[in-house]
C-alpha cells in the first residue's frame, strides 16, 4: 500500500505544476510609460512618477506635480505544454490582456522645497492559466485475465490558476546635494492566489465494471505583507547613476483554504494464492479553511548608469540581483487523518499532503535601453531585458509548489511624445521564452493498473510569448 500511497503524492505533485507560474519572475511587470518602453533600465535617470517604484530617489529631480497613467491597451498572452499530459496530449491557453499597471502622482508642495512626496498604485502581478487535456480511445490497460482485450479508457486533465497582486505605495524623496537625491517607498501589497487541477481517470472492461483514479488540489489565499524599496540617484559630469535597495517582505495578514481528494476504484493489482483477482481501493480528502497564510518575496539591490552619446542619444543599463528565499510554509493544515482506511496507511497526515510550501533561488537579470530623439517633441525608445525564474532547484518535499521554470526575454521599443503639460508614450512589447523541459503534468501514454491508471513520469516541453500594446500619460501641473 505504500508504493501506491507514493504514487499518489508523485502524479498530485505534477499537477501543481503551474500553481505559482507567475510569481517566479520578478521583472515580468511593466511601469510607467517611458520606463516600459525601456525595459527598466533607467532607474539612474528616471524623472517621472514611476520613480515611485523604480528609484524612489530619483523623484528628488521631479519639479512640480504631476499624475501619471500606464498600462496594457491589448495584449495576448500564449503558453504551451507539448506533452504536458502525456507525449501525444498537449496543453495550452491563451489570455488576453487588458488593464491598468500604474496610476501615481507627485507633489511637490513648494518651488523651493527639497521635499518631494508620492503615491503609486500598481498591479504588481497578474496571472492566469486554464489548461486542459483529454484521451479517449480504446487500448489495453488491465489484466487480460480479469479483462481480456480492450478496455474503453478515458483520461481528463485540467488546471485553472490565476493570480493578482497589487501594492500601494507611498513615497518620499529629498534632494540631498545639487548632485544628490535620496528617496524611499513603503509599500503595502496585496496577493490573490487561486489554482486547482485535477486528473480524472477512467478503464471500462468488457464487463461494463469500472476501474477508477481521482486525483484534485484546491489552493486558494489571500495575503498581504509589507516592504520597503530605498533609492539613490547621483548626477555625474558625464553619466547618471542610480542605487536601490528593497527589503524583504514582512507578513501582516492572510487567510486561506486548502483541499484535495485523491480516490482509486476497483483497479487490480495481482491474484491471491486461490487465483482470485485483487483489487485496491481507497478514498482521500480533507478540506480545511481559514488558515493563516504567509507569502515570502526576497530582499534585492539594484544598481543602474546612464550614459550621453553623439546626437543625444542616451544608454541606460540596470541590473538587479534578487536574494533567495528559504524553504517555508505558505500555509499549514491541521494534524488528521488523510486517507480512509487510515489503518492502511502510513504518512497519512492531511499537514503533510495538502499543506502548500514554497522557496525561491537567487537571479540577477540585466536590462538595457537606447532613447534617441526624434526633432523636439518626439523620442523613439527600445529596450531588453532578462526575467529568469527564481524557481529552485529542488521540488518541494510535499504536494506543495512546484514552479514555471521558464527563462523569460522582453524586448520592447515604441515613442514618446512631450507637450507642454503633457508626456504621452505608446509602444509594443514582446516577451517570449525557449522550450524548456518541465515535468509533464499528467501521463495518459502507456497506463498501467500498478501506475493507477496513469503511464509512467515522462518530461514536456514548456514554452511561452505574449505581445502588448503598452501606453502611458503623464500630466504636469
Amino acid at each position: 500500500m505504500k508504493k501506491f500511497f507514493a504514487k499518489v503524492v508523485l502524479v498530485t505533485l505534477c499537477s501543481t505544476q503551474l500553481v505559482f507560474a507567475g510569481i517566479d519572475h520578478y521583472w515580468s511587470g511593466q511601469f510607467g510609460g517611458s520606463a516600459s518602453l525601456l525595459g527598466g533600465s533607467n532607474i539612474a535617470s528616471i524623472s517621472d512618477a514611476s520613480a515611485t517604484f523604480y528609484n524612489p530617489g530619483a523623484l528628488g529631480r521631479v519639479e512640480g506635480t504631476e499624475v501619471s497613467f500606464n498600462g496594457n491597451g491589448y495584449g495576448i498572452e500564449n503558453q504551451k505544454i507539448k506533452g504536458g499530459a502525456g507525449p501525444n496530449t498537449d496543453l495550452k491557453t491563451t489570455n488576453v490582456l487588458i488593464f491598468p499597471t500604474l496610476i501615481a502622482g507627485v507633489k511637490k508642495f513648494s518651488d523651493d522645497s527639497n521635499h518631494v512626496f508620492a503615491y503609486s498604485l500598481l498591479t504588481r502581478n497578474k496571472f492566469s492559466s486554464f489548461l486542459n487535456g483529454r484521451r479517449d480511445e480504446q487500448i489495453d490497460v488491465l489484466d487480460n485475465n480479469v479483462s481480456p482485450g480492450l478496455e474503453e479508457y478515458v483520461g481528463q486533465y485540467s488546471s485553472s490558476t490565476e493570480i493578482n497582486e497589487i501594492w500601494a505605495g507611498l513615497s518620499w524623496a529629498a534632494r540631498l546635494t545639487d548632485n544628490m537625491s535620496f528617496g524611499t517607498t513603503a509599500y503595502v501589497g496585496y496577493l490573490k492566489h487561486s489554482a486547482f487541477s485535477s486528473i480524472a481517470v477512467r478503464a471500462i472492461d468488457n464487463n461494463f465494471s469500472v476501474a477508477l483514479t481521482d486525483l484534485s488540489l484546491l489552493a486558494d489565499f489571500y495575503n498581504i505583507r509589507g516592504l520597503l524599496k530605498l533609492g539613490i540617484a547621483y548626477e555625474l559630469e558625464k553619466m547618471m547613476v542610480g542605487l536601490t535597495y528593497t527589503t524583504k517582505s514582512y507578513n501582516l495578514t492572510g487567510s486561506g483554504t486548502t483541499a484535495g481528494d485523491f480516490t482509486a476504484s476497483n483497479i487490480i493489482q495481482g491474484f491471491d494464492n486461490n487465483n482470485n483477482p485483487v483489487f485496491l481501493s481507497f478514498v482521500g480528502n480533507d478540506r480545511q479553511e481559514d488558515l493563516n497564510s504567509n507569502y515570502k518575496s526576497p530582499d534585492s539591490v539594484a544598481l543602474g548608469i546612464e550614459v550621453p552619446l553623439e546626437n543625444d542619444v542616451l544608454i541606460s543599463a540596470t541590473i538587479e540581483h534578487f536574494f533567495p528565499v528559504s524553504r517555508y510554509q505558505v500555509n499549514s493544515p491541521a494534524s488528521k487523518d488523510f486517507f480512509r482506511p487510515s489503518n492502511a496507511f502510513t504518512d497519512n497526515d492531511s499537514k503533510d499532503i495538502i499543506g502548500l510550501s514554497d522557496a525561491r533561488k537567487s537571479v540577477t537579470n540585466v536590462a538595457v535601453g537606447a532613447s534617441l530623439p526624434m526633432g523636439n517633441r518626439f523620442t523613439f525608445l527600445a529596450g531588453f531585458k532578462t526575467d529568469f525564474s527564481s524557481a529552485p532547484d529542488s521540488e518541494a518535499p510535499a504536494i506543495g509548489v512546484v514552479y514555471s521554470e521558464w527563462d523569460i526575454f522582453h524586448a520592447s521599443s515604441g515613442v514618446e511624445w512631450k507637450r507642454k503639460n503633457e508626456t504621452v508614450s505608446a509602444g509594443i512589447i514582446y516577451s517570449f521564452s525557449f522550450e524548456k523541459s518541465i515535468n509533464a503534468d499528467a501521463n495518459f501514454d502507456n497506463p498501467t493498473a500498478e501506475g493507477l491508471l496513469l503511464g509512467p513520469d515522462t518530461k514536456a516541453k514548456a514554452s511561452f510569448s505574449s505581445f502588448l500594446l503598452n501606453i502611458g500619460y503623464t500630466k504636469h501641473f
